[in-house]
Order: C-alpha cells, then structure tokens, then sequence
C-alpha cells in the first residue's frame, strides 16, 4: 500500500511564515556580523516607504507590479531582525558599566542564589559606578562568586550591595570544540564576572527587586522544601523538584546522563508538558466558571494569569514562555471565539518571544522546543490516520508512539549536532516514561496542595517517591540495554541545515509524489555521504601532538587514525566530568574511538 500524505502548502496553513522567516535570517545574520544602528534605522524605515508606495503602485498598475510589496515587505522585516539584536545588546549602550573605570559597584541582585561548594552564584545589575570623582548611573549585568559565610545567608533577590572589586572579562574557550562558555553568556548579556570576598561587599538595601519575582523566587523555595520534606528518597525528591520547579540541579550526574541516553531528557525541564498538564488541572478546577454566562468572561483572563504565574515559578524557561505564550493565544482565541490553526498560533509565539528577545534563539532548550512542537502540530496529523487499531488503548498507545516519532524526525539532526548521540530505544522511552512522569506531576502537585492534611500528605508522597524511583530506574536500565543508544556522532553545521532539507524533501515527496522533491532528496543524501566519506578519510589520516590547557592540570594528547594516547595527572584522568567538558567535544569531532590513559607525575600546584 502506497503512503500518501495530504496537506496544504506550508505558506498558506502559516501565513506569519512569510515574515517570521526573513526575521529570523536577521537574527541569525545580526549575531556574527556588527551593524550600524543608525544605518538599520535608515533601511527600515525607507523599506517601510518602499513597501507602501509599491502597495499604491499595484494597485494602479493592477498586475505588473505586484511582487513589489512582497519583495520589500521581506527586506523590511530582514532588517527588523537585525535591529532587535542590536537593541537588545546592551553592551553596546554608552551607559554599560564596562565603558567606565569603575572603583566601587552598586548592584542589585536579579537571580536566585545558586549554592556551589567554595561559592555562591548570582547575577546582578550594576546601577551605578563611582570612577573616584562621582557615582553615574549605569546599567549591564554581572556574574558574580559570593565567598561562603553565615553572612551570606541572608542576601537574596532585589539587595542592593556596594561593592569594592575587580571584574574580570569571561575567559573564552580554552581547547579546540570546548563549550564557548562567554560567548554562552554574552547571549545573556554578561560580559564579565567578579570574585567578591566577604569585607569587599556591604548591604545597602534589601529586597527591593520586581515583586512578582521575589515571590516566585519565594513561592519555588517553598515547594521545594515542602517536597524535601515529604519525599525522603534522595534522587526522587530531586526528580520531582525538576518537574515542577525546573531546578535540576541536585539530580545526580549518572541518572541525568541515562535519561539523555534513553531520549527521555525532556522531562526534566519544565516544558510544554508540565505547563500542559497544569493547564488541564486549572482547567478541571475551574470548570464550573466556564459554564457561567458571566463567570466566563473571568475564566479565561484567570487561567491566563495563573499560567503565567507558573511559568514565573519555572524560572521563565524559553520552553515554558513558548508553552504559555501558545496557550495564551489559543485561550484568547477561544474566548473571542477565533479559530487559528496551531501552526501559525505557534509562529506567532515565536515572533513575539524573539521580539522580547532575540538571543532565545542562540538556546539548543528554545531550538528543540519549537522544533519538536512543529513537528508534532506538521506531521502527526498526516501519520496518525495511517495505522488503525482494533481498542482505545492500541489506539492511544499508537497516537502516543506516532507523537514521539514525529517530534524525533524533526528535532534528530540539531540533537545530533549538540549531543552527539541518538537515542535507538526512544519509542520505547517515551511509552513508560511520559505517562509516569505525567501521573508524577499530578501527584507532586497533589502532595503539595495536601501536605498539611494528616497521613494524606504523606500518602500521596509515598506514591509519588515510588512511581519516580521506579522511572529513574527503568531509565538507568534502559541505558545499560547493548545498542540503546548510538554515540560519537560528530556532523557540521552544514551536515545539520543539509539533513533538514533532506526531511523537508523526504516530508514533500510523501505529500506531493512528485519526481523534483525525490530527485532533491537524493542529491543531498549524496551530498551528506560524500561528507560524511570525507571527514572519514581524513579522520583515519590524521596525526596530531596537542597540549590540551586546562586550569591546575597537565594534559598531552597524541592521535592517530581514530586513536588516541591522553596523558595527564591522575586527578584529571579521574574527573570524568571535567574530561567531558573540556575535551569530549573535540575527540568526538576527531572521531577518536580508543582512548589510553596514562598517568604522568602530579605537578605541584
């Protein structure tokens, strides 16, 4: 039986496409190469003359000019792309606190305060400065280490602190394919960062900070401790913060890295799931507000703020703002009784997020989110119709499985392209996983809401510790299944743009039967080969001496062919973690399958 998928040109089911794809080019072009504001200023507006002078043209001159607003309507919103990068650079703005020699700093604490074992970590703003003549107003943001004491304890969002020190630039990648970690936060607007010792800071004011922040800041401490309390198995507890709160930060590294192996990682970051299933929740709660004539009208603007209230509590993660900005839209569609498909409901979330701020889009979390979405909202409707099943439950199993692979066709090659692995078992995965973790969300939210009822709370705790472990141990064992998952892949930038026209082809010629999309998938299936050969070829030629730098440690590496010698100090050669980070990447884009470690003499530090 032929498969024969029907849908609509892409253009007319999102019509936002036709202007959110010029932008997006203007983003991406604005991010590797500097413009002139003014000059940006210049061509948007005389773009926005253009454009309407060619609208009166066509409609004098009927059919001969009527590609003239399209073409101009395109370079106008090219160059918006690039104009709210520039925008949003902050520190391209003459008042940044790195355009001054600053000796003392007041800044307000913007972040909660993340616990290390010789630090604690924050961001801040930088208000003012004093250059030894005056205080000037300042603006810009600053990583900050603060030296761990009992003072400490009590700084948390919205303080404002003087401080007297020294700020350093991020320091770039130190070995070749090592994680760019400046340029990382420059996305974020940090540029530098300080190391502030307890007699180099004082507490001007206290919690002065956006209030809705400090109580979602407040309100995530709160849970977070009522779970600890509740939930006594370690690693469940921390899984189950993860799912609510998005702070997975005490999740072991071991059970972190086989919920990536078994393609299941998703789960753990507060994403369009958990604001899903919130949704629902809200939802059932409030039914009865639905039904009412005049209650209605409360009922919508009611579950828009408690949403949002939500993604305020995750952090504002990019996968909850698109989640939140989605719902929104189709909520508000719902209520002025507007019909809009998904897609382009989904494109014009994410113009108006990449409006807010376009660096989201430099965020592997932002990338896999909107991708996957699309892929689900594209392609499922076309899949699922193609297999029939006899129940409810082989249906629904069916519609979940189709799910996954739709969302997994569309987000593989960036996967590949960021983490270097495919998960092989991820349909299996995804079948126990997501609906636990579904039932584990209900019952962590539940174990919240009930925790002061006597044996209740803790009853609900129970299940929820037990359905969490049993999936952190399932997933431990998937990962150990031989073939679970296919690592060391390395592919370029190019192999990654390359494989998403090889899916749109592939995708194009299932719904048209066309010779011209066949013949296009071929050529650059060639194409992604004769790559792949290449970087082959030369892997299995190579021949490199390198001394790897890595702070406080010695480290040679010697390859040949797609071995390798590391010789380094035993504590290096101990630190998988810092291997990983350091120099992972860049075996991976040698193709380096054997690896000797040996021991050199420990250096005095």
């Amino acid at each position: 039986m032929k498969i024969r998928f029907e849908q609509p040109p892409i253009t007319r089911q999102i019509p936002v496409l036709r202007i959110l794809i010029p932008f997006l080019c203007g983003i991406t072009i604005s991010l590797f190469f500097d413009f002139s504001m003014n000059a940006a200023m210049i061509i948007i507006a005389s773009s926005l003359i253009l454009f309407f002078l060619s609208g009166l043209l066509k409609g004098i001159t009927k059919w001969k000019f009527k590609f003239l607003p399209g073409i101009f309507i395109t370079w106008l919103f090219l160059w918006l792309g690039i104009a709210v990068v520039g925008i949003h650079t902050e520190k391209n703005r003459p008042q940044h606190f790195t355009n001054f020699n600053a000796l003392y700093l007041r800044i307000t604490i913007d972040d909660a305060l993340v616990e290390h074992s010789k630090s604690i970590k924050t961001t801040a703003r930088v208000t003012q400065i004093f250059d030894g003549k005056c205080w000037v107003r300042t603006e810009g943001k600053i990583l900050l280490y603060l030296a761990k004491n009992e003072k400490i304890r009590s700084i948390k969002y919205g303080d404002h602190l003087l401080l007297q020190v020294r700020t350093n630039e991020i320091a770039g990648p130190r070995n070749p394919e090592e994680f760019d970690y400046k340029k990382f936060l420059a996305y974020k607007q940090i540029y530098t960062q300080a190391y502030v010792r307890t007699d180099q800071w004082k507490l001007l004011v206290g919690n002065d900070g956006n209030p809705f922040i400090a109580k979602a800041l407040e309100w995530r401490a709160i849970i977070t401790s009522m779970l600890h309390q509740e939930i006594k198995d370690e690693q469940a507890c921390a899984v189950a913060v993860a799912l609510i709160v998005g702070d997975d930060d005490a999740i072991d590294p071991e059970l972190m890295q086989a919920y990536s192996s078994s393609g299941t990682l998703h789960v753990l970051s507060v994403s369009g799931m958990h604001v899903g299933v919130i949704y629902l929740i809200l939802a059932a709660a409030l039914s009865f507000m639905e039904k009412n004539k005049w209650l209605k009208h409360f009922y919508f603007p009611l579950i828009m703020i408690l949403i949002w209230a939500y993604a305020m509590l995750s952090g504002f993660s990019s996968s909850v703002l698109r989640s939140a900005m989605m719902l929104s839209l189709v909520i508000t569609g719902k209520w002025i009784h507007a019909k809009s498909p998904i897609l382009n409901t989904l494109a014009v979330s994410l113009l108006v997020l990449l409006c807010w701020n376009p660096f989201m889009l430099t965020e592997a979390g932002f990338q896999l989110s909107y991708l996957a979405v699309f892929g689900i909202a594209y392609l499922h409707p076309m899949l699922l119709p193609k297999v029939t099943m006899p129940n409810t439950f082989l249906h629904k199993t069916w519609e979940l499985t189709s799910v996954s692979i739709c969302a997994q066709i569309v987000t593989a090659p960036i996967s590949l392209y960021y983490f270097h692995q495919f998960p092989n078992l991820f349909i299996l995965s995804n079948l126990l996983v997501i609906p636990l973790t579904t039932l584990a969300i209900y019952l962590s939210v539940l174990s919240v809401v009930v925790s002061f009822v006597p044996y209740l709370g803790a009853c609900v705790a129970f299940a929820d510790a037990e359905i969490i472990s049993f999936v952190n141990r399932a997933v431990v064992w998937m990962e150990k299944i031989p073939c679970a998952v296919t690592s060391r892949i390395s592919i370029t930038v190019v192999e990654c743009i390359l494989l998403y026209f090889l899916i749109m082809y592939g995708v194009s010629y299932l719904i048209k039967r066309q010779f011209a999309p066949l013949a296009m998938f071929i050529v650059i299936a060639i194409l992604i080969s004769c790559s792949q050969l290449i970087e082959s070829y030369s892997q299995r030629k190579q021949e490199v001496l390198i001394a790897y730098s890595i702070p406080k440690h010695l480290a040679f590496g010697y390859l040949k062919g797609r071995k390798q010698v590391l010789l380094a100090d035993s504590s290096l050669l101990k630190d998988e973690a810092l291997k990983k980070r350091c120099l992972q990447n860049f075996w991976f884009e040698r193709g380096v399958s054997k690896s000797l470690e040996m021991r050199i003499k420990d250096l005095k530090q």
